[in-house]
């Protein structure tokens, strides 16, 4: 053997005979821990480590108390990861597009009355959707042709008040001009927008302009105001 290999073994196992009375040393003041109810920072009493006659240094093997506790802590985790991953992907799933536009078009729907909710109620509980349908068509061409009658015997002048009373729910209330008159429908500029609202004439109804002259003493002589009311 040489100079060399015998220096090279001489070293290896100088190393050895440390990582062994560091184990040691550790396992020592693991036990004095565990005997006094403190832990090193990382380690606990049964994760102390092990040192054998090889000078390798290991964990004890877990008991079937702590194998069965780190199975079901390990279980509890993957269950709660599971239920944060179906919870995120129930946030990103969005309604069909369809039934988007049909919750759209029931928001811009006019409230019902009370004897109108009623009915309804009585309606969609009794009938079955063909005869839903059937019932929808008859009253739309019931209120049209009401709506058309009224409109024959509506006339209406370009550039008069009116008010809309019918139609669309979403100028029902509004005010504004007779822009354009037809046979039996209208054109309205509203007050509250720059479009013009299409509706028949039997469906706006002319404002009434009252004056009323006030008298205000605190004017000079007595004057008088008007006050105009709609």
């Amino acid at each position: 053997m040489t100079t060399e290999q015998e220096t090279t073994n001489v070293e290896t196992l100088n190393l050895n005979a440390l990582d062994v009375a560091l184990a040691e040393a550790r396992a020592r003041k693991a036990a004095k821990e565990a005997v006094n109810g403190t832990t090193s920072v990382g380690e606990s009493p049964s994760e102390a480590l092990v040192v054998s006659r090889s000078g390798k240094v290991g964990r004890p093997a877990l008991t079937e108390k702590e194998k069965t506790e780190r199975e079901a802590r390990r279980a509890a985790e993957r269950e709660e990861r599971k239920q944060a991953r179906a919870a995120k992907k129930a946030l990103r799933v969005k309604p069909p597009a369809h039934l988007t536009k049909v919750q759209k078009a029931a928001d811009k729907l006019a409230p019902l009355s009370e004897a109108s909710q009623l009915v309804y109620n009585e309606a969609i509980a009794a009938l079955t959707a063909p005869e839903l349908a059937n019932l929808a068509q008859h009253i739309g061409q019931y209120n049209r042709q009401n709506a058309t009658l009224r409109a024959l015997d509506t006339q209406l002048v370009e550039g008069a008040r009116v008010r809309i009373i019918g139609g669309d729910p979403r100028y029902v209330g509004q005010t504004g001009i007779v822009a354009r008159v037809q046979r039996i429908r209208c054109f309205v500029t509203l007050d509250s927008s720059s479009r013009d609202a299409y509706c028949f004439t039997s469906d706006v109804e002319p404002v009434v302009i009252t004056e009323i002259n006030v008298t205000d003493d605190t004017l000079p002589g007595g004057e008088q105001q008007k006050e105009v009311t709609v």
